[in-house]
């Protein structure tokens, strides 16, 4: 199992989207901090260039690239091995197909993991250099530090069920373009749908509470001006962790039965 792991690790390393995918994040967040800089003239502008509110402004748009940037990279593991045709090879030499998708979940896990780390510490530090210039209070506290923390945990969550799906479609269709595709419109597609079903009747919203995106919304939201009134964030903490654990078992069990003499 660990020279799997090892393998998939080195791979994941050794290939050039992981790192340019993490420059680009970093990338987008300096972007938006530096335009809100020269935008500071408006008192109301510079006080968002404060560590304290990274929630609100680089985490917030870091986290929604990072989610993209999840997709992809959970889609890319799994599909370049039917797109390069070496899934048999790699079946073959690995201890069991259960091993080799567990191998290629904790590396998604740590992408994940590694994405929201840099995205806190990007949104933090940015904060803090531009707040500084701007002249406002750049004090961290031990709550906001905590506030960081939860932030990450909550975004590994959220982020983690929506790359399963990815690892799901891709195996289904054997499509890298398919799992990134699939993944992007669900999500969408889903926010949508329990929209307008909840505006018909109440009885359809409250069912709509129990899907994914109300509860990756709601929990992502928490201590943030955008957060959701009403919203249990332990009940959608389980809710997630539910959904996480079943898409899990579903993608191994397809996994296992995949056909891959044509993959």
């Amino acid at each position: 199992m660990m020279n799997l792991l090892n393998s998939e690790i080195f791979r994941t390393v050794k290939r050039p989207a992981t790192w340019t995918t993490l420059l680009i994040l970093v990338a987008i967040i300096a972007a938006f901090y530096t335009i809100v800089y020269f935008a500071s003239s408006d008192p109301a502008t510079a006080s968002e260039l404060r560590p304290s509110e990274f929630r609100n402004n680089g985490f917030a748009i870091g986290s929604g690239i990072a989610s993209v940037l999840v997709i992809v990279m959970a889609s890319l593991l799994m599909g370049s091995e039917y797109g390069w045709g070496t899934i048999r090879a790699l079946v073959s030499r690995s201890s069991g197909r259960v091993p080799l998708i567990v191998a290629k979940l904790i590396v998604v896990a740590g992408y994940t993991l590694i994405t929201l780390v840099i995205t806190a510490i990007a949104s933090v530090s940015l904060a803090f250099l531009f707040g500084s210039l701007a002249g406002n209070d750049t004090t961290m506290t031990g709550a906001d530090w905590v506030n960081v923390l939860e932030a990450v945990g909550r975004g590994m969550l959220s982020l983690g069920v929506y790359a399963v799906i990815a690892l799901v479609i891709t195996i289904l269709t054997r499509s890298t373009a398919a799992g990134i595709a699939g993944t992007l419109a669900l999500s969408f597609l889903e926010t949508v749908v329990w929209t307008l079903l909840g505006a018909a009747a109440d009885t359809l919203e409250t069912i709509g509470e129990y899907f994914i995106a109300y509860n990756v919304g709601g929990l992502t939201a928490i201590g943030t001006e955008n957060s959701v009134d009403g919203f249990d964030a332990i009940r959608g903490t389980i809710i997630l962790s539910a959904w996480l654990i079943g898409l899990l078992a579903i993608a191994i069990t397809i996994f296992r039965r995949r056909d891959i003499t044509s993959g």
